[in-house]
């Protein structure tokens, strides 16, 4: 059938390519689904997915499974038996999360992780295998314009996206909705908010993967680990089915370079866990090189739109890595607006509703992201405090505190 109906997404991330592919994707809603057309707009020359691991909750993957996305990602990915919680210093075990069986059999979808290139390839082959969806790249969205009926684009990178979709030079693509993906620096979220830069939270996160056999003994490539200490923490946890570990510290730092990503010194984190127990020491030893990132956020919105244009992924909500829930809930914006825009309303109305359906959630996620963040970076007898009352909580109450999170959608396939 024929699309009636084109809309825009600005930004080719993983919330990006997941947007496209709910709204663009097969007839699920019977026969009040309005076809529709979507185009990707991405400014960099090629899709290149920055960072390396990702993990995939079960409210991420049951949407992954929904768009038939994840049958492609499963042998490339790892489902970790448990969390495991340990002490900076001296290794002792805090706390034992089980994940695996555990997990599916509470939220209804695995627990996985996965390299985030893994994940992105699927997603584009998906797009590439839909005839409703263009990925047009060198298209560096820089502002729109509503009108009557419909949003007018307009780029910063000359004729390239106009030529691409067969319209004049002089002229701004027009679309019948637009969604601002375009992540932390979004040219969509500054229109519609105002709003000045992201706000530096004082953390780096350093990122490297290394080959599974190259971790210390004693580190489970099959458990996602997490260590605790005063101003820093470090999470390792497998990817690609087991073939390597993917490895992040973070500490409270200083940041001085140009941009918010630089490749790092292997000395700088060496020192940084100098005195942290043996394995801990010896799994930030393994990787020869490693990339940074200051890490960065915002406040959430009042308003996530303007008529047909609104906002998704770190563009709506963008969060501090330590609910490890960033690429989740723009999975789970690419969903909710796949089904509005499917129910037969307008673009407006669909997106207002979009925006009141998520609103609320992705804040929650924010505030409790910047809360953990303080709290894996506690010290002395705060430290200490935190450590008792995670044991005493035991596992099922732990996994309790994430139904609210994990059990989202579970019928997001009906």
């Amino acid at each position: 059938m024929a699309a009636d109906r084109h809309i825009a997404v600005a930004g080719g991330g993983i919330a990006g390519l997941t947007t496209a592919l709910a709204i663009a994707g097969p007839d699920t809603n019977g026969p009040t689904r309005v076809p529709t057309r979507v185009t990707i707009y991405e400014q960099a020359t090629r899709l290149e997915e920055v960072g390396a691991g990702l993990q995939v909750s079960p409210n991420a993957w049951r949407v992954l499974d929904a768009l038939g996305v994840a049958e492609a990602i499963l042998p490339r990915s790892v489902a970790p038996e448990a969390i495991l919680m340990r002490r900076g210093r001296d290794g002792r075990v805090i706390a034992r999360i089980p994940l695996g069986d555990t997990a599916t059999a509470r939220w209804g979808a695995p627990y996985r992780v996965v390299h985030r290139a893994d994940l992105q390839a699927a997603l584009v082959a998906a797009i590439d295998a839909n005839p409703n969806i263009d990925i047009r790249l060198s298209s560096h969205l820089e502002g729109f314009r509503i009108g009557k009926a419909d949003v007018a684009l307009h780029f910063a990178d000359g004729a390239d996206a106009r030529a691409d979709a067969g319209a004049d030079a002089d002229t701004d693509i027009r679309a019948d909705g637009l969604i601002g993906a375009d992540g932390l620096w979004s040219a969509v979220r500054r229109q519609v908010s105002g709003e000045a830069d992201p706000v530096y939270s004082g953390k780096v996160a350093w990122r490297a993967t290394v080959p599974a056999d190259a971790v210390p003994a004693g580190i489970n490539p099959w458990e996602t680990g997490l260590w605790l200490g005063r101003d820093a923490h470090l999470v390792h946890y497998g990817v690609r089915g087991g073939a390597e570990v993917n490895v992040v510290a973070i500490f409270a730092d200083d940041w001085t370079e140009p941009g918010w990503s630089a490749p790092g010194k292997r000395e700088d984190v060496l020192c940084r866990y100098a005195r942290w127990h043996r394995l801990a020491r010896a799994l930030v030893e393994a990787p020869d090189h490693w990339v940074k990132w200051a890490l960065a956020d915002r406040e959430p919105l009042s308003r996530w739109g303007l008529g047909p244009v609104t906002l998704a992924g770190d563009a709506a909500h963008p969060m501090l890595p330590f609910m490890a829930q960033g690429a989740a809930m723009g999975i789970e914006d690419g969903w909710v607006l796949g089904q509005v825009l499917a129910d037969g309303y307008d673009v407006p109305q669909a997106f207002r509703l979009y925006e009141n359906r998520r609103m609320r959630r992705t804040a929650r996620v924010q505030k409790d992201a910047r809360s953990n963040g303080e709290i894996y970076h506690l010290g002395g007898i705060a430290a200490a405090g935190r450590d008792a009352a995670l044991g005493l909580l035991g596992p099922q109450r732990l996994l309790a505190r994430f139904d609210w999170l994990y059990g989202w959608g579970r019928t997001a396939g009906a």
